[in-house]
């Protein structure tokens, strides 16, 4: 199997952790942090609708490793904030 698909999937994971460890630099909050790395998603995602074309395409896929990043950070804030009953 080929698995070119991964490369910008691990390309945009690695790219929003990068903007979520900036924006907790700056905030310091992890769910405003994370609410950053979902407007950065969206800014990405209509991008790519902007663009069109098979470079649109390529920045959907990008756009796919974010939003793991965010779903992955929103879980660990819900299991950090419920089962911990730790205070964000």
């Amino acid at each position: 199997m080929d698995k070119d698909i991964l490369i910008p999937i691990a390309i945009g994971f690695f790219a929003n952790v990068i903007v979520f460890l900036i924006s907790m630099l700056v905030v310091k909050n992890k769910r405003k942090a994370t609410k950053i790395t979902l407007i950065f998603l969206g800014i990405n995602v209509l991008m790519s609708l902007i663009i069109g074309g098979w470079s649109g395409m390529g920045l959907f896929v990008i756009s796919l490793g974010m939003f793991l990043v965010s779903l992955l950070l929103y879980l660990y804030i819900y299991i950090e904030r419920i089962f911990l009953n730790k205070s964000i």
